[in-house]
């Protein structure tokens, strides 16, 4: 049986992609019904070979989970334990995000965000549950097919996952002639250079690199800013004085991560509200930009890690709509080999 057709291929794996993460999600115990919906449309579109329609409904299964897992992450935060357990600075945080006063006493900010939940998230998701499937499908924004594949890892040999040979391509009514194989690809190899490196990098990117001491990110950074004249911003646990002084990094601005002041150079505090600012204000002023964040574990150490994860989404949520790179320098040893591979989920790993 052969396949007319290379699309049916590339809209199959994605559909089968889609429906590992809608396993994943299901796992969770969210409701998936409307996103099993929209997938088992995008399997009927696919079996009438009409391809744009099933790739619409099939990102529109994945929006659907998105939304799912941040209803599920916002659900999470307002439980008593979790409210009970979370730092002042993590309520403040989450008080600015949802637009409330994050001064006052920390019954204060709690009543102020269960309140808020109460008033405004719990009934959203409340209509949301009762709304039809037809209604969402209305609402839904028009998507373009194509795009970027998330990348999962759920087996797709799992039991709970819908078997999707039904699926298969139309035979020709005439015999074709059986295609030329196509030439074995031959592998990329790996880049060995700072400038392979460099060069590799894509604008609205976000990346990590694991390494001990974080000299190949600083040299990365400088090669950027020289070579390719980047605009550069590097928030570092470094006194920015040795960066001038080992890297290429004297035209870059360098802020000092630390809790104490400096004459000579310019800091900033822990806060992830404050770094996102500065952050900001350098993408609004910036075109061409380079941005490293050599600190991870200090951000950790005095936010906890949930809160730095969500920084970081919000961040390379920001940079994918601008043409500024981030990279981000980690010591593999620093944290736990759970945390590491949510970082690495969020940011596309740097191999030298």
């Amino acid at each position: 049986m052969r396949v007319r057709d290379v699309r049916f291929a590339q809209v199959l794996n994605l559909i089968r992609r889609y429906e590992s993460v809608m396993v994943m999600v299901n796992r969770e115990g969210m409701d998936v019904k409307l996103a099993r919906e929209y997938l088992n449309e995008a399997k009927y579109a696919l079996k009438l070979k009409k391809y744009e329609e099933a790739v619409e409904f099939a990102k529109r299964c994945g929006e659907e989970l998105v939304k799912l897992k941040r209803e599920k992450e916002a659900q999470d935060f307002f439980t008593p334990e979790h409210l009970s357990k979370a730092s002042k600075d993590e309520l403040r945080n989450k008080c600015q995000e949802y637009g409330l006063n994050p001064i006052g006493l920390r019954t204060s900010l709690e009543a102020r965000l269960l309140e808020y939940y109460n008033t405004t998230i719990k009934p959203q998701m409340d209509k949301k549950d009762a709304s039809s499937p037809i209604a969402d499908q209305k609402q839904a924004a028009d998507i373009k097919a194509g795009g970027e594949i998330p990348q999962v890892h759920a087996s797709l040999d799992s039991p709970e996952l819908k078997p999707v040979e039904e699926l298969k391509p139309i035979e020709d009514d005439e015999p074709e002639p059986e295609p030329a194989p196509l030439p074995t690809p031959t592998p990329a190899p790996e880049p060995t250079t700072i400038e392979d490196v460099g060069e590799g990098l894509e604008r609205g990117n976000a990346y990590i690199l694991a390494e001990d001491r974080p000299n190949k990110c600083f040299e990365i950074f400088g090669h950027l800013m020289n070579d390719k004249e980047f605009a550069g911003l590097c928030l570092t646990r470094m006194n920015p004085s040795k960066l001038r002084s080992g890297f290429k990094v004297e035209e870059a601005s360098l802020l000092w991560l630390t809790d104490r002041e400096s004459e000579k150079e310019s800091t900033v505090p822990p806060s992830l509200e404050s770094i996102m600012y500065i952050i900001e204000e350098f993408l609004d002023r910036e075109e061409k930009t380079i941005m490293l964040i050599d600190g991870m574990e200090y951000l950790v150490s005095n936010n906890q890690f949930n809160p730095v994860l969500r920084f970081l989404r919000r961040l390379i949520d920001k940079i994918s709509e601008s043409e500024a790179i981030l990279l981000i320098s980690i010591s593999p040893d620093t944290l736990e080999e759970k945390e590491l591979k949510l970082l690495e989920r969020e940011l596309e790993p740097v191999k030298m």
